[in-house]
């Protein structure tokens, strides 16, 4: 079985080997480049299974190199999620409007790039198995409570279908019923972890870590999960 190629693509040296130092080089193939011209090359040359993708580079910025690639019938499938300063909202904007994937910010957390391989290339990374499932639920973040829909479940955290804006960094709570249960989850405090499209058709929301959640919540999710 192949590989999963990564490219990831930065101009500043030091956030190349920070991300690769968050991949098992034993599992993954790992290229780089370093503007927007060789990442062009590379993801056409390449074929990765994923471009993490620095929206500010020389000669060519991240959303341009996007909207070429997504624009082309052999690298349109490809993912690509954006890497940008931390807490910017434009450019999230910008991932919208060229066509990426997803977005996670700087300075990256181990925890939080992790959950994107997890999430956008379907593997596990950690040992929590995942599950697809559609799944009503309620998010509860700024004081307010509103609708959203499960769509990836594990004993670890959630992608969660919501049309809100919420960035990573963010902590949130839950509350679902499972398939089969009674008795609500509720999810004390979860933490966004990134933002985007659960795979290359959508939909669009974000995913969570579970920070504050019972364990015997956990493991009745854990049974569904492995059902």
């Amino acid at each position: 079985m192949r590989k999963k190629r990564i490219l990831i693509a930065d101009d500043i040296e030091m956030f190349i080997l920070l991300q690769i130092s968050f991949l098992d080089r034993q599992r993954f193939d790992i290229f780089t480049a370093r503007s927007g011209s060789e990442t062009l090359e590379k993801a056409r040359t390449l074929k990765p299974d994923l471009i993490m993708l620095d929206i500010s580079m020389p000669d060519m910025n991240g959303d341009e190199v996007c909207r070429i690639l997504k624009r082309e019938s052999d690298t349109s499938s490809i993912t690509i999620i954006f890497t940008s300063p931390g807490g910017e909202e434009p450019s999230t904007t910008r991932m919208i409007l060229a066509g990426g994937d997803g977005i996670i910010f700087k300075p990256f957390r181990r925890d939080q790039y992790v959950a994107l391989f997890e999430g956008f290339l379907e593997i596990s990374v950690r040992y929590w198995r995942r599950a697809r499932i559609a799944l009503p639920c309620s998010v509860i973040w700024d004081n307010t409570k509103r609708d959203g829909t499960i769509h990836s479940l594990s004993g670890g955290g959630a992608f969660i279908e919501w049309p809100y804006n919420l960035a990573p960094g963010n902590v949130c709570r839950l509350e679902f019923t499972l398939p089969g249960h009674d008795k609500a989850i509720f999810v004390r405090s979860a933490d966004v972890i990134w933002t985007g499209k659960l795979d290359a058709m959508g939909p669009e929301g974000f995913g969570v870590k579970f920070l504050t959640i019972d364990p015997g919540d956990r493991t009745n999710i854990d049974s569904v999960v492995h059902h």
